[in-house]
């Protein structure tokens, strides 16, 4: 958050376990998620609804690997074939090129 921060972004975070975290409160999700440009799913708590995250329809970073079954195009996931493929294109090239 303080990185993100320090380049002037907003941010906002939401943790069911920790109310307060580097001066900041945690957000309920019931508020309204249309504000936010992008959700960044960190940790993999039970009792969050994913399906409700899911459905606003907002860019989400999944970095938990909690939509491997759902094949949405605005959830982007560090475990999907996709980015799979890409990382190996990427290294591919980058090896071509030393």
């Amino acid at each position: 958050m303080h990185l993100l921060e320090k380049e002037k972004v907003a941010v906002d975070f939401h943790d069911p376990y920790i109310d307060e975290f580097m001066g900041k409160k945690s957000v309920k999700l019931g508020v309204s998620l249309t504000k936010y440009d992008l959700i960044i799913i960190v940790v993999a708590h039970k009792g969050v609804d994913y399906n409700k995250l899911a459905s606003v329809g907002i860019p989400i970073l999944d970095t938990k690997d909690i939509y491997h079954d759902f094949s949405l195009p605005h959830i982007y996931s560090f475990f999907s074939k996709n980015v799979t493929k890409r990382n190996k294109k990427i290294k591919a090239s980058l090896t071509a090129k030393v």
